[in-house]
């Protein structure tokens, strides 16, 4: 790169949303909106700078959600995790994965031969 010139990191984000509405500025994703991506997934929630930063709510295809603090488009700080069968994770979260303190609670556990169908199911809750 030659001394004369700039560059401009563009979020990733960028490419992979399929449709936004919401707040723009300088031509980037900027204050409270809603993306749609390639992938299937949707995020409800604030943008910074072409960017998923602060409070939203990520919400994949199969149902498994997440609702909590994004950081540079990555799920970081405080959160919760949301299963389709009803699990849920509580606690801090780094770079996407639970992290630090939380609390799990499983959902509904699915039959298997090895069970007794008589057997009362009850959640199970971890805390780490």
């Amino acid at each position: 790169m030659n001394s004369g010139s700039t560059s401009y990191l563009e979020p990733a984000l960028w490419h992979e949303v399929v449709r936004y509405e919401g707040d723009v500025t300088d031509g980037k994703f900027h204050g409270v909106g809603e993306a749609v991506f390639h992938a299937g997934f949707t995020y409800k929630g604030e943008f910074e700078f072409g960017t998923m930063h602060g409070t939203g709510v990520l919400t994949w295809q199969d149902g498994m959600k997440y609702k909590g603090t994004m950081v540079d488009n990555t799920m970081t700080g405080q959160g919760t995790f949301s299963w389709a069968d009803g699990s849920n994770y509580v606690g801090g979260v780094l770079r996407g994965l639970r992290h630090g303190q939380g609390v799990f609670k499983a959902g509904k556990f699915f039959s298997s031969s090895l069970s007794n169908k008589n057997s009362p199911r009850r959640p199970a809750l971890a805390t780490f």
